[in-house]
């Protein structure tokens, strides 16, 4: 056999207030492609609290690293919008990074918004190796979006 499938990926912890909240690993496709396929109306809202040249960019179908461009301006603000309008996306995300999916329901209400910021910060960290790969992930997933959401409303069917 030549996979090791004793393979552990690396995990890490994250605290708050001195206590440990959660422990998460990086996110593989697989698990990207099902948080977005299981929460279409969450994904579409992820999408729609991201302004301007973001959805600009996207929908004029600009490549993936232009589109992470313009994501990284103020990831802060960019996370506080979409926690405003996709709260259970964000707890959904942790929770299957914690490989405790069901437990996104105790995240969304327990995690005050500066913990769940930590916790994809250190998810982010460790699915993407460099900045080049996040920039790629980060673009082709929001190109990724674009496309479902457009299928959504039936405009462009040859996207997915």
């Amino acid at each position: 056999m030549n996979v090791n499938v004793d393979f552990q990926v690396e995990r890490k912890r994250v605290e708050w207030g001195g206590q440990f909240a959660v422990e998460v690993r990086g996110l593989t496709p697989s698990d990207i492609v099902r948080v977005i396929a299981e929460n279409p109306v969450e994904a579409d809202a992820v999408f729609d609290a991201l302004e301007g040249d973001v959805r600009e960019s996207v929908a004029s179908g600009a490549e993936p690293g232009a589109i992470a461009d313009a994501l990284s301006g103020d990831a802060a603000a960019s996370f506080g919008r979409i926690a405003a309008k996709a709260p259970d996306i964000v707890a959904k995300i942790i929770a299957v990074a914690a490989d405790s999916p069901d437990d996104w329901r105790v995240i969304r209400e327990r995690f005050v918004l500066p913990l769940q910021f930590d916790a994809l910060q250190e998810i982010a960290r460790l699915t993407f190796i460099d900045p080049p790969g996040f920039r790629r992930f980060v673009g082709n997933v929001m190109a990724l979006v674009g496309a479902f959401k457009t299928d959504q409303r039936g405009v462009n069917q040859s996207a997915v």
